[in-house]
């Protein structure tokens, strides 16, 4: 998948986006992002798509109303469960740095 690459290069450097926006195909990429998971921004990113699908995620858990498409919790349970997130560590990182960010209390 496109945003798992996309998700795990940001984590490290970001040169797989910035590559992308010099070939001019970011704006293909917002677009199927729009329409797949509902994540539509004036300037989007990678980081905060990746925030908003861990918030929609916890929403999506506490029964609340979601600011994206029920979608954005599948993807979020396929970081969980992929190999390559898990195996890395990338998932854990993701999952701390976004706890961070929207301000979820850490379990142990």
């Amino acid at each position: 998948m496109v945003i798992d690459a996309l998700v795990a290069d940001w984590a490290e450097s970001g040169k797989l986006y910035e590559t992308m926006k010099e070939y001019g195909l970011t704006p293909l990429l917002w677009n199927d992002i729009a329409s797949l998971y509902g994540y539509s921004k004036e300037e989007p990113s990678i980081e905060d798509f990746y925030l908003s699908v861990f918030e929609t995620s916890l929403q999506h858990f506490l029964g609340a109303e979601t600011a994206l498409q029920a979608d954005a919790y599948g993807l979020l349970k396929h970081w969980k469960d992929s190999g390559k997130f898990k195996e890395s560590g990338l998932y854990r990182t993701l999952s701390e740095k976004a706890a961070e960010e929207l301000s979820a209390p850490k379990h142990g």
